[in-house]
Parts: C-alpha cells; sequence; structure tokens
C-alpha cells in the first residue's frame, strides 16, 4: 500500500465505494472494537491516498456502512455501532459527514447495494438488538430525494 493511506485500519469491518462525482475510491476508517473506534475517511485516486477528514461525524463508530448514490452523485454513511447501534442515515458535505434521515432502525454491518435501474439503495439484513432482537431479517430501500 502507498504511504499516506488508512495504516491499520484494513481489515474486519472496512467500508468502500467508489465516489462517481469526484472519481475515487472512499474508505471508511472502520475497526472492529470501540477501544480503537476512529472517524475518518480517506480517499484513493489509483495512485495516491488523502485523508479526506478526521472527526467527520463526530462519533467514532465500528460497522457502519457507506454507499454512493450514482444518480445524485453522494455518499452515504448508514449506521454503525458506538455501545449500542446507530440509528440514521448521515450524507457526505464537501469534508463533513451531515444528518440526512433518522432512518434506518439503529443497526451495524448491513449488507448494502445501489439498485441503478431503479434509483434506490437497498439494504438488508445486519445486526440491530433495538430494531430486531440482534440478527436482523430485514430489507430496506431507501430512495434519496
Amino acid at each position: 500500500m502507498p504511504a499516506g493511506g488508512p495504516v491499520a485500519v484494513g481489515g474486519h469491518g472496512t467500508e468502500m465505494t467508489y465516489d462517481h462525482a469526484n472519481h475515487r475510491l472512499l474508505v471508511l476508517a472502520d475497526t472492529c472494537d470501540l477501544a480503537s473506534a476512529r472517524d475518518e475517511l480517506f480517499a484513493w485516486n489509483g495512485s495516491t491516498w488523502t485523508m479526506v477528514c478526521e472527526s467527520c461525524s463526530g462519533v467514532a463508530r465500528t460497522d457502519a456502512t457507506i454507499i454512493n448514490d450514482l444518480a445524485l452523485n453522494t455518499t452515504y454513511l448508514i449506521g454503525g455501532f458506538e455501545g449500542t447501534e446507530i440509528r440514521g442515515t448521515e450524507n457526505l458535505v464537501g469534508d463533513r459527514w451531515q444528518a440526512y434521515d433518522n432512518m434506518p432502525p439503529g443497526r451495524d454491518s448491513v449488507g448494502i447495494a445501489y439498485d441503478e435501474a431503479r434509483d434506490v439503495i437497498v439494504m438488508y439484513g445486519g445486526n440491530g438488538a433495538a430494531a430486531c432482537g440482534g440478527d436482523c431479517d430485514q430489507t430496506w430501500e431507501f430512495v434519496p430525494d
């Protein structure tokens, strides 16, 4: 890995999405335990790493999910864990995460994909003690405005 990348971030819980508007990969600094949780976002342009932000959302979390909406050229941060599952969605505005929506119910470790044909973000499963008592067998569609 070239110098300047998200050192000690790779592994369990690492999340990545392609930012179509800026032609770069985004990597959420994610870890598997709260003691080493971070709140950082990195970008890879094909040859170098840069830090997009540090203390991006104000919440150091684990097992969050990021996804890019191709039609809106917007990147979203969904859920995660900070001692309890985090409820809500944030979108990337410049170099900060900004509150966007109070859905879905609190959960972490979800499977997610952008459905270009229908212009929706589809999310399945995850862990959510309050939302579904543990392992979630639920499918959500997120339709950004």
